[in-house]
C-alpha cells in the first residue's frame, strides 16, 4: 500500500495514513473521538427514555373533584 496524506477527523491535521482504514492521526484523537460518541450516545438515550412533558393530563382543579356534576356520577 502507498502512503496517503488525509485530513484527521478529529483534530483536522494532515497525517500519512499507513492503512487503508486510518481515520485518526494519533491514539489521543481516536480515543477523544470514541469519548466524543459515548457520551453522545449516552445522552440521547437519557432524553429519549424521559416522557415528553406534555403526555400527562392537565391536573383537576380541587373544586370540581370535590364536587362532581350529576351527569357525571350516572
Amino acid at each position: 500500500m502507498s502512503a496517503e496524506t488525509r485530513s484527521c477527523q478529529a483534530c483536522w491535521t494532515e497525517f500519512t495514513a499507513t492503512t487503508p482504514t486510518k481515520i485518526y492521526c494519533s491514539d489521543r484523537c481516536r480515543k477523544h473521538a470514541w469519548e466524543q460518541r459515548k457520551h453522545s450516545d449516552t445522552a440521547a438515550t437519557v432524553t429519549e427514555a424521559r416522557p415528553p412533558a406534555h403526555s400527562r393530563p392537565p391536573p383537576v382543579p380541587a373544586r370540581i373533584a370535590a364536587n362532581p356534576s350529576p351527569s357525571s356520577l350516572c
